[in-house]
């Protein structure tokens, strides 16, 4: 778990802040509010870390347009040593991650954390480690002693999951510094990602990714259309032999939405993005899959408002069209 933990870091209301988790880690069921971690992380700078899928000034632009409560350092991985900045005046926003192995399973989680360190643990941890002269490479210093404040989880694409189980640390972390491996990862669903953790921070709010909800502003689907990223229309085929991701026919996509009724549109994941970024007065399906875990939320693009959360369990890889009829019947409800 090590260091899968460390290949992931190298690379209004509750209505408001679902699918992101605040005031606790992402995998936690529930929120939690400890004032403690939301005053020691409002009070620091965050030193914000991002893979290279995108050139440095996208990430800055976003943070520009949307983070302000605390000021920022934004480093592409391998620009910094990060341990130059642990204490307490920093927190820490980036890529994370873990595996969890129970029985015959194994479960692999990925997110964007953003936390600080307990830094009286942390303090007598690092004087452990140098009292013992152990070499960097060897030990993860960012893995213990964290107080998360907030993050959300990161939808892996089948070549990540492929590729963690079927080859070296070394090689999963190369894919994992340099490959466009998230489907949610576009700058607009970033900038309505942390617009939520933003808020949720600075009103310490507890939530959870796997609060469920319904709010009356889904009313206004029954006019409004609801745009569908392309990436909504892919399945996950597992096999004993390859894990990959597949296209829907245009049929099959079609069919995915057969039960709605009200107006949806199909889009490319960047023109949605673009349309994010714009500030345009749109809603949009966001969906991701976390092992068996379901995460479907209906997005106000202005501000990253949820209007509508719900998880899903069980042995199922995909989207159903009786997922989408359950939205159309909350939406008929208003």
């Amino acid at each position: 778990m090590k260091n899968f933990l460390c290949l992931l870091f190298l690379v209004y209301s509750i209505f408001f802040n679902a699918q992101v988790a605040i005031g606790s880690s992402v995998t936690d069921h529930k929120g939690k509010v400890e004032t403690k971690n939301f005053t020691q992380f409002l009070n620091s700078e965050t030193i914000f870390v991002f893979p290279p899928v995108y050139d440095k000034s996208v990430y800055e632009k976003i943070l520009k347009d949307t983070w302000t409560i605390t000021p920022y350092k934004v480093f592409l991985y391998g620009e910094a040593d990060l341990t130059d900045f642990m204490s307490d005046k920093y927190s820490f926003a980036t890529v994370d991650g873990k595996i969890v192995e129970k029985n015959i399973s194994t479960s692999i989680y990925t997110y964007f954390s953003f936390f600080t360190f307990d830094m009286k643990e942390k303090t007598k941890e690092i004087e452990k480690f140098l009292s013992k002269s152990k070499k960097k490479e060897d030990y993860d210093l960012f893995e213990k002693h964290r107080q998360y404040v907030g993050g959300f989880y990161l939808f892996q694409k089948g070549e990540l999951v492929q590729s963690s189980y079927a080859n070296s640390i070394k090689e999963t972390s190369k894919l994992a510094q340099s490959e466009d491996i998230f489907f949610n990862f576009k700058p607009g669903f970033l900038k309505n990602y942390f617009q939520s953790v933003q808020k949720g921070i600075s009103d310490k709010a507890a939530s959870s990714v796997y609060d469920v909800f319904k709010t009356p502003e889904l009313k206004k689907l029954q006019t409004a259309t609801l745009y569908v990223p392309n990436y909504i229309g892919i399945k996950f085929n597992p096999n004993l032999y390859k894990l990959e991701d597949k296209e829907r026919s245009e049929e099959d996509k079609a069919d995915l939405f057969s039960k709605y009724e009200f107006k949806y549109e199909y889009i490319d994941d960047n023109a949605l993005s673009e349309k994010i970024l714009n500030n345009e007065d749109i809603y949009y399906f966001r969906y991701v899959r976390m092992n068996n875990g379901k995460f479907l939320n209906i997005v106000e693009a202005k501000t990253g408002k949820i209007i509508y959360s719900e998880s899903i369990f069980g042995m199922s890889y995909n989207l159903k069209p009786d997922y989408i009829k359950d939205i159309k019947t909350a939406i008929k409800k208003f």
